[in-house]
């Protein structure tokens, strides 16, 4: 069981429930990419509080029912999920790829005080009630497989032979799992579960020269794919029979191969290949079928029919090689993009690129939300007639949610009111009177509320005030005024402090550096997350 299958199980014992591949990106791109400050960082990311603490042995009663620690084994640390079971006195562990039962004095003989929480407060709560269309469309595409079967096919021989097809095709994507990146705990055990065996060792082998041009797998989805649609097409043109006379001289000219990478698994590489084998034992047990139910003579033979059928087996291998090149250049993409993010992500580059340009002098006149003493002040350039500002409004909110009282977050209008209309300048004047009178809870739900209709007439019937407007319109002022005289033209744009957010980055990589940010302009060790989370060992790579 890898890390992130851990870390899953436990999010969903504590009823949270965020999506898997979002998060393996985001902790692949982590900088500090595989410890356990990256999978911190990562959790941060989706709003879900954790942290890691030293928790002596007397207090172990203490914990949670269910906990990430280090358990010593032998000379190395390994990352550890404990459950504990209705008695007390008894432990599930979840170490590697096994999951045994343990006594609290055997848990406690391994113990090294290093616990890692995941918080499951209602604010991160969820519930797994979201069925993705996915799933839907695939559990439509089943049920119609099972009707066509159903009342395309009479003969039960016939129909079970279809069977094999298409375990061959599972497994032989199965042996393809790094064309689609794929990893499993179960898939890895069954390949790799002893020193005899490896997958990944006979697969990638080329040392039978056939196999530098054209892999094993590749042969096997080829073979399979055609022998499954090739099935329903002989039956659509009622010449099933032609097609299992086929399959006679097919499985015929298989063996060689068989029975040469079973030799060469036992006596070449000397490991055992699970899926190959696995592969061989479907292609024998076809075999046996149709010699056994269709006799062992060639008294059929049709070359319009063999020809079609070579063709469609060449159309097969052709479109797995398409198919496979497309996602070979996915993954590499998608590998490289993971190294540019963890570069990108680095907090030192970003400071660096940061403090680089001149520093600004924020106008007083800024809307402030949040604590107005915090060090850390998030000032964004914003109108509400930009399109684009609602995004990064939003993110702000989010990110005053999270770090409250840690966090100021203040804004500007950059509005010319000459070239505005009577309606839009009225609208913008009660918003700000909302802010000075009403408060930040009240200019907030103003301002979504413009965001949810943008409809000014709409707006002002719910929100019109009567005030005089002159200490209004003298605030935009200066708040435009600075914006031209710092040549800020357009919006949203944001500062850290007093920095204007550097432009090789996007905004929505603010939530990326936040909390490297806290601890840099805090300038407080005491509560600082690194020193936190890098308690002891608990930070070197998982």
């Amino acid at each position: 069981m890898t890390v992130i299958e851990k870390l899953f199980l436990y999010l969903r014992k504590q009823h949270i429930y965020i999506d898997k591949k979002e998060f393996t990106f985001q902790f692949e791109s982590h900088p500090e990419y595989p410890s356990l400050l990256a999978v911190s960082d990562t959790l941060n990311f989706f709003n879900i509080s954790n942290g890691a603490l030293h928790v002596d042995a007397v207090d172990f009663k203490l914990l949670p029912k269910t906990f990430f620690t280090k358990l010593q084994e032998t000379n190395t640390d390994t990352l550890t999920l404990v459950e504990t079971k209705q008695s007390d006195n008894q432990y599930r562990i979840y170490q590697g790829s096994k999951v045994k039962t343990v006594s609290r004095d055997s848990l406690l003989q391994k113990w090294k005080g290093i616990v890692f929480l995941i918080e499951n407060s209602e604010e991160t709560r969820t519930h797994s009630t979201k069925i993705k269309e996915k799933h839907i469309l695939l559990l439509l595409s089943l049920l119609s497989f099972t009707f066509l079967l159903q009342y395309s096919f009479k003969n039960f021989a016939q129909l079970s032979f279809l069977m094999f097809p298409i375990l061959g095709i599972l497994l032989s994507l199965a042996a393809s799992k790094k064309v689609f990146n794929f990893n499993n705990s179960f898939l890895n055990q069954f390949c790799n579960g002893s020193e005899t065996r490896s997958c990944d060792t006979v697969l990638d082998s080329s040392q039978w020269k056939i196999f530098q041009k054209i892999n094993l797998s590749d042969l096997s989805i080829a073979f399979f794919i055609a022998q499954f649609f090739m099935f329903f097409i002989s039956e659509a043109t009622q010449s099933l029979t032609y097609y299992f006379e086929i399959q006679k001289i097919v499985l015929l000219t298989t063996f060689p191969i068989v029975f040469l990478s079973v030799y060469y698994q036992k006596f070449s590489i000397k490991k055992w290949c699970p899926i190959c084998v696995s592969i061989a034992g479907i292609i024998i047990i076809e075999a046996l079928f149709v010699y056994v139910n269709y006799g062992t003579t060639f008294l059929l033979f049709d070359f319009y029919q063999f020809n079609r059928y070579v063709f469609f087996s060449l159309l097969s291998l052709l479109s797995w090689y398409v198919v496979k090149e497309q996602f070979i250049i996915r993954n590499q993409l998608k590998s490289e993009l993971i190294q540019v993010n963890r570069f990108k992500r680095d907090y030192t580059i970003f400071k660096t690129v940061l403090t680089s340009k001149n520093a600004y002098t924020i106008p007083k006149t800024a809307i402030s939300l949040g604590n107005a003493n915090a060090e850390l002040k998030l000032i964004l350039i914003t109108s509400p007639f930009c399109g684009y500002c609602e995004e990064p409004f939003r993110m702000l909110l989010r990110l005053l949610e999270q770090y409250k009282d840690r966090l100021c977050v203040e804004l500007v209008y950059n509005i010319n009111l000459e070239k505005i209309d009577v309606g839009a300048k009225l609208m913008l004047q009660n918003m700000l009177y909302i802010q000075q009178e009403f408060g930040n809870q009240k200019y907030v739900e103003a301002l979504n509320y413009w965001y949810e209709v943008k409809d000014i007439s709409l707006w002002l019937k719910k929100y019109k005030f009567k005030f005089d407007t002159k200490t209004i319109d003298k605030t935009l002022l200066t708040q435009r005024s600075w914006c031209v005289a710092n040549k800020l033209t357009f919006t949203p744009c944001l500062f850290i402090n007093e920095f204007q957010f550097p432009k090789q980055y996007s905004l929505n990589d603010l939530p990326f550096f936040i909390e490297d940010a806290l601890e840099d302009f805090a300038n407080n060790p005491a509560i600082s997350r690194k020193a936190v989370n890098r308690v002891g060992t608990i930070i070197n790579s998982i």
